[in-house]
């Protein structure tokens, strides 16, 4: 595995922690993007490399805004990603 896609599997991860703790069941996210359970249990667990327009809709349906610009490290959209984590605590 590269160091990409184990920033990117990170990047999921922390979204999926963001849902869990909002109490939002995979259901309840799947009929926002209107896909099936199934499909996002395939997004969240990385059976397949997700598009990044999954990843962002997917931060939308949980109410997360990810912000992003030209040439940002995913590590440094992961550490984002974490400080608010933390700032939702």
């Amino acid at each position: 595995m590269t160091d990409d896609e184990k920033e990117a599997r990170a990047l999921v991860a922390g979204l999926v922690a963001i849902r869990k703790r909002k109490k939002m069941t995979q259901k309840e996210v799947a009929e926002k993007l209107f896909m099936c359970r199934s499909g996002l249990s395939h997004f969240e667990n990385f059976r397949r490399n997700p598009h990044l327009i999954t990843v962002m809709r997917y931060a939308k349906a949980i109410g997360v805004e990810l912000i992003y610009w030209e040439k940002i490290h995913v590590g440094t959209a992961v550490a984002l990603l974490q400080a608010h984590m933390e700032a939702c605590r």
